[in-house]
């Protein structure tokens, strides 16, 4: 009857109805639904019929689990859920083979192996299985991210570096985003002179530190931040400090600005000399986002270059960029005029008051 129904209004699916919720597009997408046991616990029949043409329905179908019935202690990150709760499924399933965990860890040889030992570990290598811990993480980031189905927290997810985020004791609504944890001097130094809130992203922002991060700066009551980004002078860097900014929106923070302190007027014609780099584009891409990223910085006088964060030291010119971006910007005097001086000249006559005797 629903496919009559759906062919009689011209639509594929009835679940194409417009106005249907993101929410359901989603559920539908990746096959989620309630099944009558848990799926940690199906027999290996069960679940190769259930789930046998693939891996992504089991995955998502796992994670789906794990929030609709609370139970956080399936691992509490990727790598504790991929161990504890996933690979045995999949493995039941016969989408994985019982070594992939010990070949996922022999990538760690790689580096130190030559000749037929390398060989065989790159044969290895080939097995499909081992992409699977890459799609939970792909698969749970589009499911929290983009989908909003539901949080890391309710996944049972700890945020495995807490000791990169800070809330300052005077100015918690300003944040200084760092790129990279090489940055950490500057950091501190920021902290303790201005009381300022801190997070040392890594490279690009992850979506569960920033999930964490939100909630601290929730619990004081803060719902709108001014971000002072110290990355890199490049479009990296700067696609850092705004995925930060698009996240922290995600969990209901604002951003009322975005400042960078790593910028070209901060280093001497020597130091441009030195340390600027051209930044590569390899592809379409790549070049179309070096120019848009060019448009909004400028450069280095109007080229493509990049200058790392690292180089701008000593930690007093970090100290001494940041109270310069916070100086409140100098705007030219308001001219107020009464309605009864309209017409009239009210200044003062152009007198000499000292005169000779």
């Amino acid at each position: 009857m629903g496919e009559a129904l759906a062919r009689g209004l011209g639509l594929p699916r009835l679940d194409e109805l417009e106005g249907t919720l993101e929410s359901h597009r989603a559920m539908t997408r990746e096959g989620l639904r309630d099944w009558p046991l848990l799926l940690t616990s199906a027999p290996a029949p069960f679940l190769k019929a259930e789930f046998g043409s693939g891996p992504r329905r089991l995955v998502a179908n796992l994670l789906w689990e794990t929030v609709r019935l609370g139970l956080r202690d399936r691992g509490r990150e990727h790598r504790g859920f991929w161990y504890r709760t996933l690979l045995p499924c999949l493995v039941r399933a016969g989408l994985a083979r019982q070594g992939a965990a010990a070949v996922e860890r022999a990538d760690l040889l790689r580096p130190f192996l030559a000749g037929e030992a390398l060989g065989l570990l790159e044969a290895l290598a080939r097995d499909p299985s081992e992409r699977l811990y890459d799609l939970l993480e792909i698969l749970a980031a589009t499911l929290v991210g983009r989908d909003r189905l539901f949080t890391y927290r309710e996944l049972g997810f700890r945020d495995p570096r807490p000791d990169l985020r800070r809330l300052g004791e005077r100015s918690p609504d300003v944040v200084v985003v760092a790129e990279k944890s090489t940055l950490q001097e500057g950091v501190e130094a920021l902290a303790g002179a201005f009381g300022v809130s801190t997070l040392t992203l890594g490279g690009l922002p992850s979506l569960l530190s920033t999930e964490y991060f939100a909630c601290e700066l929730q619990s004081r009551g803060i719902t709108e931040v001014l971000l002072v980004a110290y990355v890199d002078f490049d479009p990296g860097g700067w696609i850092a400090a705004t995925g930060l900014a698009d996240q922290l929106l995600r969990y209901g923070i604002r951003t009322r600005g975005l400042r960078y302190l790593v910028r070209p007027e901060r280093f001497t014609p020597e130091e441009i000399e030195l340390y600027g780099l051209p930044i590569p584009t390899p592809t379409p891409q790549i070049e179309g986002k070096v120019k848009a990223w060019l448009r909004r910085s400028g450069g280095v006088q109007g080229r493509p270059l990049a200058l790392h964060a690292d180089h701008l030291r000593p930690v007093e010119r970090v100290v001494e960029a940041f109270r310069q971006e916070m100086l409140p910007q100098r705007r030219a005097p308001r001219i107020r005029i009464a309605r009864k001086a309209v017409g009239r000249d009210r200044r003062p006559p152009i007198t000499n008051r000292f005169v000779e005797d």
